[in-house]
């Protein structure tokens, strides 16, 4: 049982039970409930169904294995669960309902699962996305109106070569509102600040594990290319073909499964975050290298350059995630 209920919890019956009676172990509706039936969530024949319950037909319904009843709070909504889960689909929330619940509700994962990789997508953050990209936009347009140049002749023509592409890159972004989340269900169970909050509108991606990194950006082969232990951000690159000419590969950016991203430098030979930790490369990460845009007057790369290239590069491995 979940919702709208007194104890929210997994209930064993006897033979013969009804949903009524199952309600009645869960404590009963609590002061929450909203409207006048609850769902009652149910496989048969490995197809999942929603049935809407009126409260007095309860008793009527015999409970049977892996039922989930559900009762719709105050406060409700719709989120989309899609992936590797034993019944994707729509499912109806209420004000408590989380990462946790809904993947219970949805029957767990299926084992190719891939939950280090998978994605919380919401509306809020793809509002804020798209803002950021608008700003970051309209910063470098008037920086340019206002004549900021770059400070050798050589830096220049890079910049000059490179900033139109830029600003391109920036135009055309899709925000995808990617929201770094837990999804590891023993992590969550064990730490319960782990557990995040669902609200109407969220999707949810549960990844399917793919022996695969990316590498996109300013590359000869932008694409996928095969996992293996202990190779480098650079190994990868090298895989791609090697940076083009105007690249900067020492300002690369590592987006890992998880969303979580990193700013990687080298020093010929190797990289590392620029706290100067050792990088690791899991299956599902994405590597984008950007463009050369060199010292810019008025510009500093970790003040301007850092925050766009990583907004474009968690664009990238988001909407990257979707596709596949």
């Amino acid at each position: 049982t979940s919702g709208a209920v007194n104890i929210e919890a997994v209930f064993e019956l006897k033979d013969n039970e009804t949903l009524s009676d199952l309600l009645n172990y869960a404590g009963g509706l609590s002061k929450d409930f909203l409207g006048d039936s609850l769902s009652l969530n149910r496989i048969e024949d490995d197809t999942y169904t929603a049935i809407n319950v009126s409260v007095d037909q309860l008793s009527k319904f015999v409970i049977r294995n892996n039922d989930s009843l559900y009762a719709i709070n105050s406060s409700f909504g719709i989120v989309e669960l899609i992936g590797q889960v034993k019944n994707p689909g729509k499912y109806l929330i209420g004000g408590n309902d989380t990462i946790l619940s809904i993947i219970e509700r949805a029957g767990g994962y299926l084992p190719n699962a891939y939950p280090y990789g998978s994605l919380l997508y919401t509306e809020k953050a793809k509002k804020i996305e798209e803002e950021n990209f608008n700003r970051f936009y309209n910063e470098l347009i008037r920086f340019l109106v206002s004549g900021g140049t770059s400070t050798t002749s050589q830096q220049s023509t890079g910049l000059q070569s490179s900033l139109p592409l830029l600003l391109a890159d920036i135009k055309n972004a899709e925000s995808s509102g990617r929201v770094q989340a837990e999804f590891d269900l023993i992590k969550i169970k064990s730490d319960p600040s782990k557990n995040t909050f669902l609200s109407d509108g969220d999707k949810i991606l549960i990844s399917k594990y793919e022996n695969l990194v990316y590498v996109y950006g300013a590359v000869a082969s932008p694409g996928a290319y095969e996992f293996e232990s202990g190779s480098s951000p650079m190994d990868y690159i090298n895989k791609s073909g090697g940076h083009l000419k105007y690249a900067e590969p020492q300002n690369a950016i590592l987006i890992n499964p998880n969303g979580v991203s990193a700013m990687i430098k080298t020093n010929g030979l190797s990289f590392k975050t620029l706290a100067g930790d050792k990088i690791d490369v899991y299956p599902g990460s994405l590597i984008y290298v950007p463009r050369e845009l060199g010292a810019v007057k008025g510009l500093s790369y970790a003040s301007v350059w850092a925050p766009i290239v990583s907004s474009l590069a968690l664009s990238i491995a988001s909407l990257n995630a979707i596709n596949d």
